[in-house]
Protein backbone atom coordinates (compact mmCIF):
# COMPACT_ATOMS: atom_id res chain seq x y z
CA UNK A 1 0.00 0.00 0.00
CA UNK A 2 2.70 2.33 0.24
CA UNK A 3 1.98 5.32 2.28
CA UNK A 4 -1.28 5.62 1.81
CA UNK A 5 -3.69 5.02 4.19
CA UNK A 6 -5.65 1.49 5.24
CA UNK A 7 -8.99 1.04 2.73
CA UNK A 8 -11.93 -0.87 4.25
CA UNK A 9 -12.45 -2.53 1.17
CA UNK A 10 -10.08 -5.53 1.14
CA UNK A 11 -10.60 -6.13 -2.34
CA UNK A 12 -9.07 -2.55 -3.25
CA UNK A 13 -5.94 -3.60 -1.23
CA UNK A 14 -3.28 -5.52 -2.93
CA UNK A 15 -1.13 -6.16 0.15
CA UNK A 16 -3.90 -7.13 2.42
CA UNK A 17 -3.06 -11.24 3.40
CA UNK A 18 -5.48 -13.50 5.44
CA UNK A 19 -3.47 -15.59 7.84
CA UNK A 20 -6.02 -16.36 10.12
CA UNK A 21 -9.53 -16.52 10.71
CA UNK A 22 -11.52 -15.83 14.00
CA UNK A 23 -14.78 -17.12 14.95
CA UNK A 24 -16.92 -14.36 16.52
CA UNK A 25 -20.68 -16.21 17.26
CA UNK A 26 -21.82 -17.39 13.86
CA UNK A 27 -19.88 -14.75 12.09
CA UNK A 28 -16.17 -15.52 10.12
CA UNK A 29 -13.41 -12.64 10.52
CA UNK A 30 -10.23 -13.22 8.45
CA UNK A 31 -7.34 -11.83 9.99
CA UNK A 32 -4.90 -9.35 7.55
CA UNK A 33 -1.52 -8.81 7.54
CA UNK A 34 -1.22 -5.55 5.83
CA UNK A 35 2.43 -6.03 4.54
CA UNK A 36 5.42 -3.58 4.80
CA UNK A 37 4.95 -0.30 3.16
CA UNK A 38 7.81 1.52 1.28
CA UNK A 39 8.22 3.33 4.57
CA UNK A 40 9.04 0.16 6.24
CA UNK A 41 6.53 0.39 8.54
CA UNK A 42 5.89 -3.42 10.26
CA UNK A 43 2.75 -5.57 9.43
CA UNK A 44 -0.86 -4.21 10.76
CA UNK A 45 -2.63 -7.16 11.97
CA UNK A 46 -6.72 -6.55 11.43
CA UNK A 47 -9.11 -8.56 13.51
CA UNK A 48 -12.42 -8.09 15.87
CA UNK A 49 -9.70 -7.78 18.78
CA UNK A 50 -7.67 -5.09 16.72
CA UNK A 51 -9.78 -3.33 14.25
CA UNK A 52 -8.65 -0.67 12.40
CA UNK A 53 -8.98 3.05 13.40
CA UNK A 54 -11.61 5.11 11.53
CA UNK A 55 -11.27 8.85 12.29
CA UNK A 56 -14.10 11.25 11.44
CA UNK A 57 -13.30 14.94 10.19
CA UNK A 58 -14.95 18.00 9.07
CA UNK A 59 -14.53 20.21 5.62
CA UNK A 60 -11.70 21.77 6.93
CA UNK A 61 -9.72 18.74 8.20
CA UNK A 62 -10.72 18.92 11.98
CA UNK A 63 -11.23 15.78 13.82
CA UNK A 64 -14.92 15.62 15.01
CA UNK A 65 -15.39 15.43 18.53
CA UNK A 66 -17.74 13.10 20.67
CA UNK A 67 -19.46 12.43 23.84
CA UNK A 68 -20.00 9.11 25.25
CA UNK A 69 -19.42 7.56 21.94
CA UNK A 70 -22.15 10.16 20.52
CA UNK A 71 -21.16 12.48 17.51
CA UNK A 72 -20.80 16.45 18.73
CA UNK A 73 -23.11 18.25 16.29
CA UNK A 74 -24.47 21.44 16.36
CA UNK A 75 -27.18 23.65 14.29
CA UNK A 76 -25.87 25.41 11.62
CA UNK A 77 -27.65 27.73 9.27
CA UNK A 78 -28.11 25.26 5.89
CA UNK A 79 -31.25 26.34 4.63
CA UNK A 80 -31.47 30.38 3.84
CA UNK A 81 -34.62 29.82 1.93
CA UNK A 82 -38.30 29.61 4.28
CA UNK A 83 -41.92 28.07 3.39
CA UNK A 84 -44.45 30.09 5.47
CA UNK A 85 -47.99 29.90 3.75
CA UNK A 86 -51.22 29.07 4.09
CA UNK A 87 -53.26 25.84 3.30
CA UNK A 88 -55.70 26.84 0.43
CA UNK A 89 -58.35 26.66 -2.11
CA UNK A 90 -58.79 28.57 -5.34
CA UNK A 91 -62.11 30.67 -6.49
CA UNK A 92 -62.67 33.37 -9.08
CA UNK A 93 -60.38 32.19 -12.24
CA UNK A 94 -59.59 35.35 -14.34
CA UNK A 95 -56.79 36.54 -16.52
CA UNK A 96 -54.55 39.81 -16.13
CA UNK A 97 -55.64 42.67 -18.88
CA UNK A 98 -52.01 44.33 -18.81
CA UNK A 99 -48.83 42.84 -17.37
CA UNK A 100 -47.31 43.33 -13.52
CA UNK A 101 -44.10 43.92 -12.78
CA UNK A 102 -42.52 43.23 -9.27
CA UNK A 103 -42.91 45.36 -6.98
CA UNK A 104 -45.80 46.49 -8.33
CA UNK A 105 -48.97 46.76 -5.75
CA UNK A 106 -51.94 46.52 -8.25
CA UNK A 107 -53.58 44.87 -10.61
CA UNK A 108 -55.82 44.91 -13.79
CA UNK A 109 -58.11 41.91 -14.42
CA UNK A 110 -60.79 40.99 -17.03
CA UNK A 111 -62.88 40.16 -13.94
CA UNK A 112 -62.64 41.69 -10.45
CA UNK A 113 -66.04 40.65 -8.80
CA UNK A 114 -64.40 38.06 -6.45
CA UNK A 115 -61.39 40.20 -4.98
CA UNK A 116 -63.24 41.02 -2.08
CA UNK A 117 -61.45 43.15 0.44
CA UNK A 118 -59.58 40.93 2.57
CA UNK A 119 -59.29 38.14 0.27
CA UNK A 120 -56.21 36.44 -0.56
CA UNK A 121 -54.89 36.68 -4.42
CA UNK A 122 -53.15 33.36 -6.40
CA UNK A 123 -50.69 34.78 -9.07
CA UNK A 124 -50.65 32.98 -11.90
CA UNK A 125 -51.56 29.17 -12.50
CA UNK A 126 -53.01 27.00 -9.91
CA UNK A 127 -50.15 24.53 -9.26
CA UNK A 128 -47.81 26.71 -10.13
CA UNK A 129 -46.68 29.10 -7.60
CA UNK A 130 -44.41 31.55 -7.48
CA UNK A 131 -45.20 34.38 -4.62
CA UNK A 132 -43.94 33.15 -1.23
CA UNK A 133 -47.12 34.21 0.38
CA UNK A 134 -50.19 35.49 -1.12
CA UNK A 135 -50.92 39.02 -0.82
CA UNK A 136 -54.41 40.33 0.12
CA UNK A 137 -56.72 42.57 -1.15
CA UNK A 138 -56.74 46.23 -0.16
CA UNK A 139 -58.50 48.17 -2.38
CA UNK A 140 -61.56 46.64 -5.34
CA UNK A 141 -62.43 49.10 -8.30
CA UNK A 142 -64.68 46.22 -9.95
CA UNK A 143 -65.96 48.27 -13.18
CA UNK A 144 -62.23 49.14 -13.62
CA UNK A 145 -60.73 45.66 -12.94
CA UNK A 146 -58.50 47.62 -10.20
CA UNK A 147 -57.02 45.16 -7.80
CA UNK A 148 -54.87 46.79 -4.85
CA UNK A 149 -52.67 44.19 -3.02
CA UNK A 150 -51.26 44.88 0.91
CA UNK A 151 -47.66 44.60 -0.20
CA UNK A 152 -45.44 44.13 -3.36
CA UNK A 153 -45.62 41.13 -5.52
CA UNK A 154 -41.95 39.54 -5.80
CA UNK A 155 -42.39 38.52 -9.11
CA UNK A 156 -43.03 39.45 -12.80
CA UNK A 157 -46.72 37.95 -14.81
CA UNK A 158 -47.64 38.62 -18.42
CA UNK A 159 -50.42 40.27 -20.00
CA UNK A 160 -53.31 37.06 -20.47
CA UNK A 161 -51.64 35.24 -17.33
CA UNK A 162 -53.98 33.21 -14.72
CA UNK A 163 -54.92 34.44 -11.60
CA UNK A 164 -57.41 33.62 -8.71
CA UNK A 165 -58.99 34.44 -5.23
CA UNK A 166 -57.40 31.83 -2.69
CA UNK A 167 -60.00 31.27 0.08
CA UNK A 168 -57.53 30.48 2.91
CA UNK A 169 -60.62 30.32 5.89
CA UNK A 170 -61.80 27.29 6.52
CA UNK A 171 -65.15 28.14 7.09
CA UNK A 172 -66.04 29.73 3.90
CA UNK A 173 -68.48 27.52 1.65
CA UNK A 174 -68.60 25.14 4.23
CA UNK A 175 -72.38 25.11 4.54
CA UNK A 176 -72.93 21.78 2.59
CA UNK A 177 -69.76 19.65 3.43
CA UNK A 178 -69.95 16.10 4.10
CA UNK A 179 -67.75 12.66 4.36
CA UNK A 180 -68.88 12.13 0.60
CA UNK A 181 -68.13 15.85 -0.96
CA UNK A 182 -65.96 17.94 1.49
CA UNK A 183 -64.15 21.15 0.93
CA UNK A 184 -60.58 20.44 -0.48
CA UNK A 185 -58.02 22.44 1.15
CA UNK A 186 -54.17 22.32 -0.29
CA UNK A 187 -50.81 23.55 -0.02
CA UNK A 188 -48.63 22.99 -2.68
CA UNK A 189 -45.17 23.96 -3.10
CA UNK A 190 -43.31 26.33 -4.73
CA UNK A 191 -42.65 26.42 -8.42
CA UNK A 192 -38.86 24.91 -9.32
CA UNK A 193 -38.65 23.89 -5.30
CA UNK A 194 -38.45 20.84 -3.53
CA UNK A 195 -39.82 21.71 0.48
CA UNK A 196 -39.35 20.56 3.05
CA UNK A 197 -42.39 21.07 5.86
CA UNK A 198 -41.64 20.81 9.34
CA UNK A 199 -44.64 22.11 10.73
CA UNK A 200 -48.53 23.37 10.87
CA UNK A 201 -49.93 26.36 12.49
CA UNK A 202 -53.52 26.96 13.14
CA UNK A 203 -56.00 29.83 14.30
CA UNK A 204 -59.81 29.51 14.75
CA UNK A 205 -61.55 32.17 16.27
CA UNK A 206 -65.18 31.88 17.69
CA UNK A 207 -68.12 33.14 19.98
CA UNK A 208 -67.98 30.63 22.80
CA UNK A 209 -65.60 29.25 25.00
CA UNK A 210 -63.49 26.83 24.21
CA UNK A 211 -62.73 23.42 25.96
CA UNK A 212 -61.17 20.16 25.22
CA UNK A 213 -64.64 18.24 24.12
CA UNK A 214 -65.41 21.11 21.63
CA UNK A 215 -64.21 21.67 17.91
CA UNK A 216 -62.89 25.65 18.66
CA UNK A 217 -65.34 26.76 20.71
CA UNK A 218 -68.55 24.70 19.12
CA UNK A 219 -69.34 21.03 19.52
CA UNK A 220 -67.26 18.41 18.10
CA UNK A 221 -67.81 17.46 14.44
CA UNK A 222 -68.90 14.38 12.98
CA UNK A 223 -66.86 13.81 10.10
CA UNK A 224 -63.63 15.77 11.18
CA UNK A 225 -61.55 17.65 9.60
CA UNK A 226 -58.71 14.79 8.08
CA UNK A 227 -55.21 16.14 7.52
CA UNK A 228 -53.35 14.10 4.62
CA UNK A 229 -50.69 14.33 2.12
CA UNK A 230 -50.38 12.75 -1.46
CA UNK A 231 -46.90 12.16 -2.36
CA UNK A 232 -45.06 10.13 -5.38
CA UNK A 233 -48.82 9.35 -6.14
CA UNK A 234 -50.18 8.11 -2.94
CA UNK A 235 -51.87 9.06 -0.27
CA UNK A 236 -51.19 9.36 3.06
CA UNK A 237 -53.38 10.18 6.19
CA UNK A 238 -52.00 11.73 8.80
CA UNK A 239 -54.89 12.50 11.21
CA UNK A 240 -58.48 13.41 12.17
CA UNK A 241 -59.65 16.29 13.68
CA UNK A 242 -62.85 16.11 15.76
CA UNK A 243 -62.08 18.12 18.84
CA UNK A 244 -59.87 20.20 20.67
CA UNK A 245 -58.62 17.29 22.44
CA UNK A 246 -57.86 15.58 18.98
CA UNK A 247 -55.54 18.43 18.10
CA UNK A 248 -53.97 18.15 21.18
CA UNK A 249 -52.89 14.74 20.97
CA UNK A 250 -51.02 15.31 17.96
CA UNK A 251 -49.79 18.53 18.43
CA UNK A 252 -49.93 19.25 22.26
CA UNK A 253 -49.07 22.82 21.63
CA UNK A 254 -52.89 24.10 21.64
CA UNK A 255 -54.11 27.26 23.51
CA UNK A 256 -56.98 28.65 24.71
CA UNK A 257 -57.98 32.74 24.21
CA UNK A 258 -60.21 34.04 26.19
CA UNK A 259 -61.73 37.16 24.82
CA UNK A 260 -61.00 40.67 26.07
CA UNK A 261 -63.96 43.33 26.10
CA UNK A 262 -65.90 42.56 23.28
CA UNK A 263 -63.36 40.64 20.97
CA UNK A 264 -63.82 36.84 20.31
CA UNK A 265 -62.85 33.83 22.07
CA UNK A 266 -60.20 32.10 19.81
CA UNK A 267 -58.12 28.48 19.97
CA UNK A 268 -54.00 28.47 18.23
CA UNK A 269 -51.28 25.69 18.17
CA UNK A 270 -48.75 24.44 16.25
CA UNK A 271 -47.27 20.92 15.54
CA UNK A 272 -44.04 20.16 14.61
CA UNK A 273 -43.18 17.12 12.11
CA UNK A 274 -39.30 16.97 13.19
CA UNK A 275 -40.23 16.36 16.86
CA UNK A 276 -40.77 13.06 15.96
CA UNK A 277 -38.01 12.37 13.37
CA UNK A 278 -39.86 13.36 9.86
CA UNK A 279 -40.32 16.03 7.49
CA UNK A 280 -42.79 16.18 5.18
CA UNK A 281 -40.60 16.52 1.44
CA UNK A 282 -43.20 17.91 -1.41
CA UNK A 283 -42.01 17.95 -5.25
CA UNK A 284 -43.53 19.52 -7.63
CA UNK A 285 -42.21 17.35 -10.33
CA UNK A 286 -44.19 14.84 -9.32
CA UNK A 287 -47.45 16.70 -7.98
CA UNK A 288 -46.84 16.17 -3.96
CA UNK A 289 -49.18 18.51 -1.68
CA UNK A 290 -50.55 18.72 1.65
CA UNK A 291 -54.62 18.13 1.39
CA UNK A 292 -57.63 18.74 4.04
CA UNK A 293 -60.72 17.29 3.79
CA UNK A 294 -63.25 20.14 5.75
CA UNK A 295 -66.36 16.99 5.98
CA UNK A 296 -68.33 19.41 8.15
CA UNK A 297 -70.27 22.33 8.14
CA UNK A 298 -68.18 24.58 10.63
CA UNK A 299 -69.36 26.94 12.75
CA UNK A 300 -66.60 29.14 13.97
CA UNK A 301 -66.32 32.46 12.41
CA UNK A 302 -62.43 31.85 11.18
CA UNK A 303 -60.13 28.70 11.05
CA UNK A 304 -56.73 28.96 9.27
CA UNK A 305 -53.75 26.73 8.90
CA UNK A 306 -49.99 27.53 7.60
CA UNK A 307 -47.21 25.43 6.41
CA UNK A 308 -43.77 26.06 7.66
CA UNK A 309 -40.44 24.69 6.72
CA UNK A 310 -37.24 25.29 4.03
CA UNK A 311 -36.64 24.89 0.27
CA UNK A 312 -34.58 21.47 0.15
CA UNK A 313 -30.74 22.08 -0.71
CA UNK A 314 -31.15 26.05 -0.34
Amino acid sequence: MGDSSISVNESQDQNAIPVATNRVGDLHYPIYNMGYGSNGVAPTYVSPDNPLPIGLHDGNGKPISSLGGAIDVHAADVHTIPVNDYIHRHESPTTLVSAVTAGDTQMQVDDATGFVIGAYVHMGPIGNTKEPIHPQVTAQDIPGGIVTFDHPIDFDYANGADVSVAIVNMVTGSSGATLTSPVVYRYRPHNGFVEHIERLLFSMIHNTAADDSKFGGEAALTNGIAVRAFINGQYGTFTNWKTNSDIKLDMFDVEYTDKSGGGKFGVNGRGSFNRIGVVIKLDPVVGDFLEFLVQDPQLLISLKIKAQGHVEGA
